[in-house]
């Protein structure tokens, strides 16, 4: 990446408590920032911080070292899986047990809402118990000195996990590694389900990965991980998590699993990543890898068809198609399959395969030059949707009093393809020799 001059270092001692998050946010999409001094508790921090490693298409296939689109690097990694090695750990030059974490790692205060600093790059593993690493990530906020409290989602495999442990009455034994390869970044962002990420991120990278074991929990790792924190998750231990600015607006504060941190290891000169929460590296880590997800369901329908997870949907709850449309009503018949895919989404629009879907100003204009909102606008009604939206909450008057209530969410399918001549809405080309002048306008 650094080659590719998408790497920006930053030798002003800066602050972990807002300075640095927002230098990250003026900066994201254009470069991964290393942040060399860091001022953490009054202190300049001996470990440098970094921060929008992921925060571009370009800067994910840099790390990856892909030539294709990372979309056609995951779909064909979700098809197989790779294998992994052992390998000799990075992480194991400075162990500490039982933690002070917010005191040892420079972790960052994002924003004013968050009661606490906020951990936002762990990726969490856990052995599912048919036997396979899960990981994902999940951001932390320290509820004591080697205690975190995690947000874990309801219904997603760590939850399942850490569900089924304490119905056995046994405790999850977990391990956080924070800054870990790239290919195992994108593991652990896909919401695949019974799948072994471990395997997985090997698949991606095309070549094993180097797994080490832990010191007080039975479960590996990557080996060049640059920190990694062990701990368990006893049954029904519990801490108050939030609230968190997350990537549509401030997720409330509710009680959630808290881990207790046994053992931390560092590598000989580690790096702290960190993920700016609402970024566009939390967007796109979000997003991308439910794109081929999408994309499978939607071709059992469509012969040719392009998905994009959008900026206006944080990448998130809405997703643009594209599709060389066969007969009136395949748009339909393809959005419910993207929903059905990824039930998160709120909103599907459909476009003709001349709209890039990619380009959301191409979509917009799309929507409004070929959609007829009477007829062209579907809205179900009364299904769930996403944990982040928040969009069905609002305030009523009461008995004279101004009370908050959710009412139940809601989806929209856009059919923004033609339904008359295509020629209606594309421009004409201009019947002139392009390439001389465009030497014409270089000479200028």
């Amino acid at each position: 990446m650094r080659g590719e001059g998408l790497v920006k270092d930053v030798g002003a001692p800066l602050s972990t408590e807002y300075e640095i998050p927002y230098v990250i946010s003026r900066l994201e999409g254009r470069y991964a920032c290393i942040f060399h001094k860091p001022l953490h508790k009054g202190r300049e921090h001996s470990i440098p911080v970094i921060g929008g490693i992921y925060s571009s298409r370009k800067a994910i296939s840099t790390a990856i070292s892909s030539k294709l689109p990372v979309q056609d690097v995951l779909a064909r990694a979700l098809e197989g899986r790779g294998a992994t090695a052992r390998g000799q750990p990075a992480f194991g030059e400075k162990v500490v047990e039982e933690p002070d974490v917010v005191d040892v790692l420079p972790v960052l205060r994002h924003y004013p809402c968050e009661p606490a600093p906020y951990i936002t790059a762990g990726v969490v593993f856990a052995k599912h118990p048919d036997g396979y690493t899960s990981a994902s990530y999940h951001r932390m906020m320290p509820a004591g000195r080697s205690r975190l409290a995690m947000r874990v989602v309801e219904g997603r495999e760590l939850h399942r996990i850490i569900s089924m442990r304490e119905d056995a009455g046994e405790p999850t034994e977990v391990a956080i590694a924070i800054g870990v390869p790239p290919a195992v970044a994108l593991a652990a962002a896909s919401p695949t389900m019974g799948a072994d990420k471990l395997e997985l991120a090997a698949a991606i990278q095309g070549s094993p990965l180097e797994v080490a074991g832990c010191e007080t929990v039975d479960l590996e790792v990557p080996a060049c991980s640059e920190i990694v924190l062990e701990g368990v998750i006893e049954p029904g231990s519990r801490e108050m998590e939030g609230p968190f600015y997350e990537i549509m607006g401030v997720d409330i504060a509710r009680m959630q699993p808290a881990v207790d941190v046994k053992l931390m290891q560092l590598a000989e000169s580690p790096l702290y990543q960190a993920i700016l929460p609402g970024g566009r590296e939390h967007e796109l880590l979000m997003g991308l890898p439910v794109e081929p997800i999408i994309l499978k369901e939607v071709r059992k329908h469509a012969k040719k068809a392009k998905v994009a997870m959008t900026p206006a949907g944080a990448h998130w709850i809405e997703a643009a198609i594209s599709i060389e449309k066969e007969y009136e009503g395949q748009p339909l018949v393809v959005a419910l399959a993207a929903i059905s895919a990824h039930k998160s989404l709120k909103s599907v629009i459909v476009v003709d395969d001349d709209v890039d879907v990619e380009d959301y100003e191409q979509v917009a204009r799309a929507v409004a030059q070929r959609a007829n909102p009477a007829r062209d606008i579907h809205v179900i009604r009364e299904v769930r949707g996403s944990s982040l939206d928040r969009s069905n909450l609002r305030y009523v008057n009461i008995g004279g009093r101004r009370v908050l209530i959710e009412e139940p969410q809601s989806k929209v399918i856009v059919d923004a393809t033609c339904k008359a001549s295509r020629d209606l809405f594309t421009r004409p080309e201009m019947p002139v020799d392009k390439r001389r002048l465009e030497e014409v306008l270089l000479a200028e």
